[in-house]
C-alpha cells in the first residue's frame, strides 16, 4: 500500500505479507515447501477462503505534506495492490492480482 500527493512524492508505503506455507524452519522471511520443513509452522496467516480480510494502516500525513495553505483540505492518493508470490518474492513468477486506488481528503 502507498500514499502519494497530489505532486506525485511518495509519503507512506507499507505492506502485509500472508503465508499459507511454513517459513524455513520457523525462521526467517523464506518459504519452506518441503514435508520436513512443515514443522516450522508456528501462525497460519494465509488468507482464508471465501472471507473477507480487513487490514488497517495509520499513514501519518503532515500539512506541508499535502500542501494544506488554508484554503481547503489537501488530498493523498492511496493506492492498494495485492500481489501473489508463489516463490515468496517478487520475481519474473509473481502475479498483481488486484489492484485499487482512492482519493482521500484530508482537512488541515
Amino acid at each position: 500500500m502507498t500514499a502519494k500527493t497530489n505532486d506525485g512524492r511518495q509519503v507512506f508505503s507499507g505492506t502485509k505479507t500472508y503465508m499459507p506455507i511454513a517459513q524455513r524452519f520457523g525462521r526467517g522471511r523464506r518459504m519452506g515447501h518441503g514435508a520436513y520443513e512443515k514443522s516450522g509452522l508456528i501462525e497460519d496467516t494465509s488468507l482464508p477462503v471465501g472471507k473477507p480480510v480487513t487490514e488497517r494502516y495509520e499513514i501519518p500525513v503532515r500539512p506541508t505534506d499535502i500542501g494544506a495553505t488554508g484554503e481547503g483540505p489537501g488530498t493523498v492518493e492511496v493506492t492498494a495492490k495485492l500481489w501473489y508470490l508463489p516463490g515468496g518474492k517478487r520475481d519474473s513468477s509473481a502475479v498483481l492480482w488486484r489492484e485499487g486506488a482512492k482519493k482521500v481528503s484530508l482537512a488541515p
